[in-house]
């Protein structure tokens, strides 16, 4: 199961991964010219030079997205493993909710979309995440965190 520390950390990268999209975007939308203009080359004042640079953050910032969707991932992966909570019979049915949930954020779904592809209210995703996080709070006040 997960601890409070570690769902702490889910929920920090999921809004880490929500900056590094703006980040991207923005990166993307400066980085978009004519064909016309990146053949010119050094020759006319340098804006080759400016539109590679940009290039190459737009590269970076993608590659870190992706590792960070990455690290994450693997994240919800290890602890929300449905085998592994099994001891738990308790939390079983919520754990695989809220891991779906919390993966289909770090794919950048707003909480209405996920939402819809659940059948419910993008509030009640939220609400279910929330409780989940409550019920863990109680297990570490309970001496239960693992």
């Amino acid at each position: 199961m997960i601890t409070l520390a570690e769902f702490a950390e889910l929920k920090t990268g999921i809004k880490e991964l929500e900056r590094l999209r703006k980040q991207y975007q923005n990166l993307k939308a400066q980085s978009i010219v004519g064909a016309s203009y990146a053949s010119y080359g050094r020759a006319h004042s340098g804006y080759a030079d400016r539109v590679y640079t940009r290039v190459a953050a737009l590269d970076e910032a993608e590659h870190e997205l992706n590792n960070r969707k990455r690290e994450l991932s693997a994240l919800i992966d290890k602890r929300f493993n449905p085998v592994y909570d099994c001891m738990n019979f308790a939390m079983l049915p919520d754990s695989i909710r809220v891991a779906a949930i919390l993966r289909e954020r770090c794919e950048g779904k707003s909480w209405g979309k996920i939402g819809q592809t659940w059948g419910i209210k993008g509030s009640s995703c939220r609400h279910i995440i929330r409780r989940y996080e409550q019920q863990l709070k109680k297990l570490s006040e309970a001496g239960c965190d693992t």
